[in-house]
């Protein structure tokens, strides 16, 4: 069920497991079973449109499409930044789970 989607909610895994296995769940179980399943703490916490590999060959690719963008530009007072620390992740990103065996968070 993790597989299938991360951000499903606890709420989501009572109704699909007593609809899949006729078990009923509480939310408390879900959490605690996320929680000690595996090496790492599967807890919900906010997604990322960047990877965590920062020298990549797409994160080079994309620093190279800013620039000839920026270089093309001819009244650069036209230009408009939004900084994305301005940003709550949450308005932004829907939170998923932490996979509990890799400790690794899904890239939606």
């Amino acid at each position: 069920l993790y597989l299938e989607n991360p951000s499903r909610s606890r709420l989501g895994y009572i109704k699909k497991i007593k609809r899949k296995f006729n078990i009923v769940l509480s939310e408390s179980f879900i959490t605690r079973w996320f929680h000690t399943i595996g090496p790492f703490k599967g807890t919900m916490c906010l997604t990322s449109v960047f990877p965590p590999n920062r020298d990549s060959s797409r994160v080079s690719e994309l620093s190279n499409d800013y620039g000839e963008f920026i270089a093309e530009v001819k009244d650069h007072r036209r230009l408009v930044f939004a900084d994305e620390n301005l940003f709550d992740g949450k308005d932004i990103f829907d939170a998923v789970r932490r996979d509990p065996i890799t400790g690794e968070v899904p890239h939606l």
